[in-house]
């Protein structure tokens, strides 16, 4: 499982949501968004790692760290 790609997808996910044209579209991408939203709810909740742009303290390294090089 890899959180950062799971949470890619349900972006471009809920993205095509808003621009289904008929019901049987959307409704198929709701399914597709539940998988990967219960696939990411149980990765978290057995201790993995959150996507890199929730965890704000990794983001807050990266940066750090990037500074300190320059």
């Amino acid at each position: 499982m890899d959180p950062n790609k799971t949470l890619t997808n349900i972006r471009a996910i809920l993205t095509e949501m808003d621009r289904a044209r008929t019901s049987e579209e959307f409704t198929s991408l709701a399914d597709e968004l539940t998988w990967m939203i219960k696939d990411l709810d149980q990765w978290l909740t057995n201790g993995g790692f959150l996507p890199t742009e929730w965890n704000h303290n990794d983001r807050k390294s990266a940066v750090l760290e990037r500074t300190m090089v320059s």
